[in-house]
């Protein structure tokens, strides 16, 4: 039998995950390790929201639902990839500066941004949670980041604790 697999192998996707990946490794080396920058999985809420009341919360209560779709069920049982990017400190290992969250499904693009909020302000987005469409705007986005006052004066002071 002939193998039925329409997959193409050699396309390689650069990730979110991959592009702040291969920033860290700068970092690493440009402070001689004193200064280590990291993307790690996070579980978590990873964007803002509201709860709602307890009037709307009882108002559902009473609303029951018997109906199933299957669809639900199949294909892409886990909905996000999240991840933190931060900056921590060979001499202060507990200290953490979050610059960010990703999240991203398996179609990788579009991928949702929670930035801290002096960092977006500084760069000028008009607010701190957004989606970004494509490789090449992850891309700029962590130019723009990582090129920040904020960013340079956190690695700069991380670098001088002993």
């Amino acid at each position: 039998m002939q193998n039925l697999w329409r997959v193409q192998t050699e396309k390689k996707i650069h990730t979110p995950h991959d592009i702040i990946s291969e920033q860290c490794k700068y970092l690493s080396e440009m402070t001689d390790g004193k200064v280590i920058a990291r993307i790690a999985p996070y579980k978590g809420d990873y964007k803002s929201y509201s709860k709602s009341n307890e009037l709307e919360l009882a108002g559902r209560l009473f609303v029951q639902d018997n109906s199933f779709d299957v669809q639900n069920v199949l294909g892409d049982q886990q909905s996000k990839f999240i991840y933190e990017f931060y900056i921590t400190a060979k001499a202060a290992p507990k200290y953490k500066y979050r610059i960010m969250f990703v999240a991203f499904g398996i179609s990788v693009y579009p991928v949702e941004v929670s930035l801290e909020k002096s960092i977006a302000d500084e760069i000028g987005m008009d607010k701190s949670e957004f989606t970004l469409s494509s490789e090449e705007e992850v891309i700029n986005l962590v130019g723009k980041v990582l090129g920040s006052e904020r960013i340079s004066a956190v690695v700069s002071n991380l670098i001088n604790i002993e």
